[in-house]
Protein backbone atom coordinates (compact mmCIF):
# COMPACT_ATOMS: atom_id res chain seq x y z
CA UNK A 1 0.00 0.00 0.00
CA UNK A 2 2.85 2.38 0.73
CA UNK A 3 4.65 2.20 -2.27
CA UNK A 4 1.46 2.34 -4.23
CA UNK A 5 1.24 5.52 -2.40
CA UNK A 6 4.58 6.59 -3.30
CA UNK A 7 4.29 5.71 -7.11
CA UNK A 8 0.62 7.97 -7.11
CA UNK A 9 2.67 10.87 -5.50
CA UNK A 10 5.56 10.10 -8.34
CA UNK A 11 3.01 10.10 -11.42
CA UNK A 12 1.49 13.13 -9.41
CA UNK A 13 4.42 14.98 -10.44
CA UNK A 14 5.85 14.13 -14.01
CA UNK A 15 7.80 17.47 -14.63
CA UNK A 16 9.66 17.86 -11.19
CA UNK A 17 10.53 13.75 -11.41
CA UNK A 18 12.18 14.77 -14.78
CA UNK A 19 13.99 17.59 -13.94
CA UNK A 20 15.01 15.87 -10.73
CA UNK A 21 16.74 13.04 -13.09
CA UNK A 22 18.16 15.49 -14.97
CA UNK A 23 19.85 17.74 -12.76
CA UNK A 24 21.17 14.46 -11.21
CA UNK A 25 22.88 13.42 -14.53
CA UNK A 26 24.20 17.32 -14.83
CA UNK A 27 25.44 17.99 -11.69
CA UNK A 28 27.52 14.41 -11.08
CA UNK A 29 29.30 14.99 -14.62
CA UNK A 30 29.94 19.04 -13.23
CA UNK A 31 31.12 17.48 -9.73
CA UNK A 32 33.43 15.02 -11.73
CA UNK A 33 34.98 17.81 -13.77
CA UNK A 34 34.82 21.65 -12.32
CA UNK A 35 37.61 20.78 -9.44
CA UNK A 36 37.33 20.66 -5.60
CA UNK A 37 37.09 24.61 -5.63
CA UNK A 38 34.61 25.06 -8.29
CA UNK A 39 32.57 21.72 -7.10
CA UNK A 40 32.86 23.11 -3.25
CA UNK A 41 31.07 26.18 -3.76
CA UNK A 42 28.45 24.45 -6.25
CA UNK A 43 27.84 22.36 -3.58
CA UNK A 44 27.13 24.78 -1.03
CA UNK A 45 25.16 27.22 -3.22
CA UNK A 46 22.35 24.52 -4.19
CA UNK A 47 22.56 23.70 -0.53
CA UNK A 48 21.50 27.43 0.02
CA UNK A 49 18.92 26.67 -2.98
CA UNK A 50 17.57 23.37 -0.84
CA UNK A 51 17.35 25.67 2.50
CA UNK A 52 15.84 28.68 0.67
CA UNK A 53 12.94 25.86 -0.65
CA UNK A 54 12.02 24.79 2.95
CA UNK A 55 8.95 26.03 2.31
CA UNK A 56 8.09 24.84 -0.94
CA UNK A 57 6.69 21.62 -1.77
CA UNK A 58 8.19 18.19 -1.55
CA UNK A 59 9.09 17.52 -4.88
CA UNK A 60 10.73 21.37 -5.56
CA UNK A 61 12.41 21.12 -2.27
CA UNK A 62 14.40 17.76 -3.42
CA UNK A 63 15.66 19.03 -6.69
CA UNK A 64 18.39 21.26 -5.70
CA UNK A 65 19.25 18.58 -2.74
CA UNK A 66 19.50 15.19 -4.90
CA UNK A 67 21.91 18.13 -7.45
CA UNK A 68 24.34 18.51 -4.59
CA UNK A 69 24.22 15.02 -3.70
CA UNK A 70 25.11 13.90 -6.88
CA UNK A 71 27.46 16.84 -7.98
CA UNK A 72 29.15 15.71 -4.15
CA UNK A 73 29.11 12.07 -5.16
CA UNK A 74 31.30 12.66 -8.28
CA UNK A 75 33.76 14.78 -6.38
CA UNK A 76 34.54 12.27 -3.64
CA UNK A 77 35.03 9.62 -6.12
CA UNK A 78 36.68 11.80 -8.82
CA UNK A 79 38.95 14.21 -6.88
CA UNK A 80 39.33 11.26 -3.09
CA UNK A 81 42.54 8.59 -3.22
CA UNK A 82 40.93 6.44 -1.34
CA UNK A 83 37.33 7.43 0.02
CA UNK A 84 35.51 5.69 2.48
CA UNK A 85 32.04 6.98 3.35
CA UNK A 86 31.15 7.08 6.96
CA UNK A 87 27.71 7.68 8.55
CA UNK A 88 28.05 11.18 8.28
CA UNK A 89 31.78 11.65 7.41
CA UNK A 90 33.93 10.93 4.68
CA UNK A 91 37.33 9.48 5.72
CA UNK A 92 40.22 9.74 3.37
CA UNK A 93 42.88 7.29 3.49
CA UNK A 94 46.40 8.33 1.91
CA UNK A 95 49.26 6.26 1.55
CA UNK A 96 51.41 9.34 2.52
CA UNK A 97 49.49 11.32 4.45
CA UNK A 98 47.38 8.59 6.75
CA UNK A 99 43.80 9.70 7.40
CA UNK A 100 41.40 12.95 7.01
CA UNK A 101 38.30 13.51 8.13
CA UNK A 102 35.81 15.23 6.28
CA UNK A 103 32.09 16.24 7.82
CA UNK A 104 29.68 15.23 5.22
CA UNK A 105 27.57 17.63 5.60
CA UNK A 106 25.17 16.47 1.92
CA UNK A 107 24.43 13.26 4.16
CA UNK A 108 23.65 15.51 7.28
CA UNK A 109 21.07 17.12 4.91
CA UNK A 110 19.91 14.10 3.51
CA UNK A 111 18.80 12.84 6.74
CA UNK A 112 17.07 15.83 8.00
CA UNK A 113 15.01 15.44 4.66
CA UNK A 114 14.33 11.96 5.39
CA UNK A 115 13.34 13.12 8.70
CA UNK A 116 10.75 15.63 7.49
CA UNK A 117 9.28 13.12 5.27
CA UNK A 118 9.30 10.45 7.98
CA UNK A 119 7.54 12.93 10.75
CA UNK A 120 4.71 13.90 7.80
CA UNK A 121 4.35 11.27 5.50
CA UNK A 122 2.23 11.49 2.66
CA UNK A 123 -1.08 11.13 2.92
CA UNK A 124 -2.72 9.14 0.63
CA UNK A 125 -6.74 8.67 0.60
CA UNK A 126 -8.45 5.69 0.70
CA UNK A 127 -10.02 5.03 -2.63
CA UNK A 128 -14.12 4.41 -1.42
CA UNK A 129 -15.62 1.30 -3.55
CA UNK A 130 -18.22 2.54 -5.83
CA UNK A 131 -21.56 1.73 -4.95
CA UNK A 132 -22.45 -0.93 -6.96
CA UNK A 133 -26.39 -0.82 -6.43
CA UNK A 134 -28.36 0.80 -8.45
CA UNK A 135 -31.47 2.85 -7.40
CA UNK A 136 -34.46 1.51 -8.34
CA UNK A 137 -36.39 3.19 -11.49
CA UNK A 138 -39.19 4.92 -11.12
CA UNK A 139 -42.04 3.17 -13.41
CA UNK A 140 -45.03 5.38 -12.26
CA UNK A 141 -46.52 8.00 -14.27
CA UNK A 142 -47.08 11.30 -14.33
CA UNK A 143 -50.65 11.25 -12.43
CA UNK A 144 -50.74 7.28 -11.41
CA UNK A 145 -51.41 7.25 -7.74
CA UNK A 146 -49.15 4.79 -6.22
CA UNK A 147 -50.24 1.41 -4.81
CA UNK A 148 -51.48 1.05 -1.18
Amino acid sequence: MALACIAAKIQEHPLEVAILLLSILIFSTLGATLGPYRTSITIMGLLLLYILLQGASTPVRLIPLAAAAAAHIAAVLAYYSHPLILPLVVLERSPTHGYSINIDIIQIAILYEARQILKNPPICAEKEPEDTKTPPEDTLEPGDQAPR
